[in-house]
């Protein structure tokens, strides 16, 4: 997240330097990439859905901010969130196996 906050931030600045608006467009979005791995990491133990939902929002935004400008290092991180989106979304499906085990456990 941080590595993605940093990368952003130069790449905004640089480009705003040298007036290309697309690219300083880019580096904001990854500036929202960044922050949106830090809300799905927040969520990845206690709400895994949550946090599946929003890496693939930030995957997204990063396939949104390549396709659209020269900083092609977006198209890293968006199949980075993705990969953590499937983490997220095969925990979720963890979680769900084991309450429906407890339950059926609890039960006889």
């Amino acid at each position: 997240m941080i590595i993605v906050g940093v990368q952003s931030c130069a790449v905004g600045v640089g480009s705003s330097i040298l007036g290309d608006k697309n690219t300083s467009g880019a580096g904001a979005m990854g500036l929202l990439v960044a922050f949106l791995f830090l809300i799905g990491g927040a969520f990845a133990f206690a709400k895994p859905i949550v946090s599946t939902v929003v890496f693939l929002l930030g995957c997204l935004a990063a396939i949104i901010a390549a396709s659209g400008s020269s900083f092609t290092d977006m198209w890293i991180w968006a199949g980075v969130s993705f990969v953590l989106a499937i983490m997220s979304y095969f925990a979720h499906r963890g979680d769900k196996k084991k309450q429906k085990t407890h339950a059926t456990g609890a039960g006889a």
